[in-house]
């Protein structure tokens, strides 16, 4: 009997240990649910002109979809996968208005399609590539 009582305090162990992981995770990228603005792109602060408005970025977990203007376009696309530190866009759609410095744009729809995790500090959001490197970060504007 106690053999019985050991196997299901085991079993109930792993179940709590899978549910907690789970709203652990679920928590954490709910923080994501949000819109951003951009502050540093490759490491380096974003130099904005006058005219220039800043890069942003909408997060909708409900509808899975990635959106916002990259300084020159705006884009839309599928959030395929999103977990704890890991997040996966699909094909990115960008309109192509033509804009005097596409540096910034080109570059910021460049590293978009390079993300493959982030992670959350406070009121910041970064974005890394496959090798760790930073590619984004963001400060939560609303």
């Amino acid at each position: 009997m106690k053999m019985k009582s050991m196997a299901q305090a085991s079993i109930l162990s792993v179940v709590l240990t899978s549910v907690l992981t789970g709203c652990a995770t679920f928590g954490n990228s709910q923080r994501l649910h949000d819109i951003w603005g951009l502050e540093t792109m490759n490491g380096k602060e974003l130099e904005l002109s006058s005219e220039r408005q800043r890069p942003r970025m909408e997060i909708n977990l409900q509808e899975m979809k990635v959106s916002g203007f990259d300084g020159c376009n705006n884009y839309l696309g599928p959030i395929e996968d999103v977990g704890f530190g890991d997040i996966a866009f699909g094909q990115i759609a960008v309109t192509r208005r033509f804009c005097t410095d596409m540096a910034t744009p080109d570059q910021f729809d460049s590293n978009l399609g390079e993300v493959q995790s982030y992670s959350l500090q406070e009121l910041k959001l970064y974005f890394y590539d496959d090798e760790g490197n930073e590619l984004f970060s963001f400060q939560k504007t609303d």
